[in-house]
């Protein structure tokens, strides 16, 4: 969304708060810079704020800031490996 002129990608947590959640919006980034909508008013160099809000059981929240500038390529490479293991016949979906 946009918010005071600024993008966001905002991800929201119950619970804890961990940090692969920098990671997953790394990837939600990259997918919504690929959207034609978004494209008609955000270009490739328009910064995008990545964020996780972690809402409490309290009802407060927490917001915590995503700002890895490796994070995009740490998500792809891991969609990579899960790529290869899933071609494989060697992913363990956990059940």
């Amino acid at each position: 969304g946009k918010i005071g002129g600024k993008f966001y990608v905002n991800e929201l947590k119950t619970g804890g708060y961990y940090r692969p959640a920098e990671i997953q919006t790394a990837g939600q980034e990259l997918l919504l810079r690929r959207q034609e909508a978004i494209q008609a008013v955000c270009d490739d160099l328009t910064p995008i704020e990545r964020i996780a809000t972690q809402l409490k059981s309290d009802g407060t929240y927490k917001i915590h800031a995503c700002e890895n500038a490796n994070d995009g390529l740490t998500f792809l490479g891991a969609l990579t490996v899960a790529k290869w293991h899933l071609s494989c016949g060697t992913f363990d979906w956990g059940g």
